[in-house]
C-alpha cells in the first residue's frame, strides 16, 4: 500500500479479485515533492480496482478530501469523503470509468506495437501517461451538489496500439483497457472547491518480464550450466573434449606421482611356539639313533632329559 505523511490515516492501493499487487520502490528515482510512486506487475487481462481507505479519526482540514482517479492519462472517477467518513473510517473504491448510469471496468491490456511508419493521432502525447495510474488527493470545501442527469461523460478511447517507432525503446508493456459494464444508481455529484496542496500517488504497471528488465525487480540468477564430465557427449565442443582430455592426463599423472606402499606378508601363524611340557601318564615319540620315531613314556622321560618334538 502507498501512504504518505501528507495524509497520516490514507492508504491507497490497486487491487485485482479483491487482493492487493504487491508495490515495488526504486530506489534511485527522484520523486518530485508530493509525490509517491510505485511500481506494479500488470495481471494480463484482469480487472483492477483502485481502493482509498480512510482511518477512522482522519483528521479534516475543512469538511471534505477529494480525490481524482485517471487512468492513462484520462480522469475515470472523482470520489469525496466527507466529515462523516473521518469520523467513522471508510473505504472508497473506483472499479472503472464512470458514467451517468455505468460503471466500465478498468483492465490490463496488452499492449500492441506495429512496426511501420504510421503514426496514431496525438499519439506522442498520449504516450507521455501510458502506463500509469494516478490518484491526486486534496483537502477540500463542500460548495454544493449537481444533479446526476447534469453529468454526462463519454468514455476516453484506449491506447491499444501503439507504433514502434513512437515508444523508442520505453518498457511499456500494457495499457488500461474498459471490461464489463455495470450498472449503477445515478448520484448527484458533490461539488468541492480545493484546499491545500494536492499529493499525488503514481502507480506504474509493467509485465513481470519489464519490471525485471527495469531492475525494479531482482533478475532470475543465470542457471549454473552442468559439470563436462555430467553433459551429452554428443553435445560437448571440441574445447569441452579438449577440456576433458586434459583432465584426464592431469588425473593419471597425479595417481603416477603416489608413493607405492610395499604390503608386507602377513605370518598365517603369528603366535608364538611354545615347549610342550608333558605330564605323567603322556605319550611321547621319540627319536632314536636310528633315525626312527618310537614311543615312550613320562616314567621313562623322568629319568633322563627328552628333546621333544611339537608336531602341527
Amino acid at each position: 500500500m502507498a501512504v504518505t505523511e501528507d495524509f497520516p490515516g490514507i492508504e491507497v492501493t490497486v487491487e485485482v479479485d479483491g487482493v492487493a499487487l504487491k508495490e515495488y520502490e526504486d530506489k534511485d528515482e527522484a520523486e518530485p515533492a508530493k509525490t509517491v510512486t510505485r511500481y506494479i506487475e500488470a495481471a494480463h487481462g484482469k480487472n483492477f480496482t483502485v481502493t482509498v481507505k480512510m482511518s477512522k479519526g482522519f483528521r479534516l482540514r475543512n469538511n471534505a478530501l477529494s480525490f481524482q482517479v485517471y487512468a492513462d492519462g484520462n480522469l475515470a472517477s472523482r470520489k469525496v469523503f466527507n466529515q462523516n467518513d473521518a469520523t467513522s473510517g471508510r473505504t472508497l473504491r473506483v472499479e472503472g470509468f464512470h458514467d451517468l448510469q455505468h460503471i466500465t471496468k478498468f483492465r490490463f491490456d496488452e499492449l500492441h506495437t506495429v512496426s511501420d511508419d504510421r503514426s496514431i493521432r496525438q499519439e506522442a502525447s498520449k504516450l507521455a501517461s501510458l502506463g500509469t495510474l494516478k490518484i491526486k488527493m486534496h483537502h477540500s470545501t463542500i460548495t454544493g451538489s449537481t444533479p446526476a442527469e447534469a453529468r454526462v461523460r463519454k468514455q476516453p478511447a484506449t491506447m491499444g496500439t501503439v507504433s514502434e517507432k513512437a515508444l523508442k525503446g520505453k518498457a511499456l508493456t500494457h495499457s488500461v483497457g474498459f471490461g464489463d459494464v455495470v450498472a449503477r444508481r445515478a448520484k448527484n455529484m458533490t461539488n468541492t472547491q480545493r484546499v491545500g496542496d494536492i499529493v499525488t500517488f503514481v502507480y506504474r504497471y509493467h509485465s513481470l518480464e519489464s519490471l525485471k528488465a527495469l531492475l525494479i525487480i531482482p533478475r532470475d540468477p543465470s542457471p549454473q550450466p552442468l559439470p563436462l564430465e555430467e553433459r551429452d557427449f554428443d553435445s560437448l565442443s571440441r574445447e569441452n573434449l579438449m577440456e576433458l582430455h586434459r583432465r584426464a592426463r592431469e588425473a593419471r599423472g597425479q595417481e603416477d606421482t603416489k608413493p607405492k606402499i610395499k604390503r608386507e606378508r602377513a605370518d598365517e601363524n603369528p603366535r608364538p611356539r611354545k615347549v610342550s611340557r608333558p605330564s605323567a601318564g603322556d605319550v611321547q615319540l621319540e627319536l632314536n639313533d636310528e633315525g626312527n620315531f618310537q614311543q615312550s613314556s613320562t616314567a621313562s622321560l623322568g629319568r633322563k632329559e627328552q628333546e621333544v618334538i611339537e608336531l602341527d
